[in-house]
């Protein structure tokens, strides 16, 4: 909990200060990169982007809160920083409104938690996709089917939906030996083959 609190206060320090830098006319990339720099902060989870979200961080930021109040330690840095991440959201919103007209359409081709997964709880990619739809917005959601229902459950025909384009990356399962003997290339074989019964798609290379 302590760990996942501690990235919520920093991806959100992140994020306001990039709202700063963004509302300022600031270089937002070039002072987050300066600061992460620095050893002492680190460039993990310091850039400036969507807030955060997911089944864990939020929760955990809020059970903090309460392990704080049962012993009798009043601190509000955890409400705080989830008030933040409600706040960058709506600054989000205000600064994409900024520079973008209601006449041409908003395409979203992730509304997941995060970038490879199917989990859309305290998605803010979500929250902002459909702040701007209410807002008057004609938002089209790019996104696999399994994501596509669990979004239709609770917005209804709120967006347009289409399916992401077909990737033109392979899927390729990398070998790398370790020398010239013939003994490296035993394992790397019978691991190929291996990849070529469980993984059909994908493609072998040494």
């Amino acid at each position: 909990i302590g760990l996942n609190c501690f990235l919520a206060t920093k991806i959100s320090y992140a994020n306001m200060l990039g709202d700063i830098c963004e509302s300022s006319g600031a270089e937002t990339e070039k002072i987050l990169k300066a600061i992460g720099d620095d050893s002492r902060i680190g460039n993990k989870f310091f850039k400036y982007g969507f807030g955060f979200g997911g089944p864990c961080i939020p929760r955990d930021s809020r059970v903090l809160r309460a392990v704080a109040l049962d012993t009798n330690c009043n601190f509000s840095l955890p409400q705080a920083v989830d008030e933040a991440n409600i706040k960058h959201l709506e600054k989000q919103i205000e600064l994409f409104q900024k520079t973008n007209k209601k006449n041409k359409p908003v395409h979203i081709s992730s509304i997941t938690y995060k970038s490879g997964s199917t989990i859309i709880e305290e998605s803010q990619q979500l929250k902002f996709a459909a702040e701007l739809a209410k807002l008057g917005y004609e938002v089209h959601i790019n996104e696999r089917n399994e994501v596509v229902e669990q979004v239709k459950k609770l917005y209804g025909d709120l967006f347009h939906y289409k399916k992401p384009l077909p990737t033109t990356n392979k899927k390729v399962i990398s070998f790398c030996l370790f020398g010239e003997s013939p003994i490296y290339l035993v394992g790397a074989l019978e691991n190929a083959k291996l990849a070529m019964k469980y993984y059909p798609d994908w493609e072998c290379r040494f």
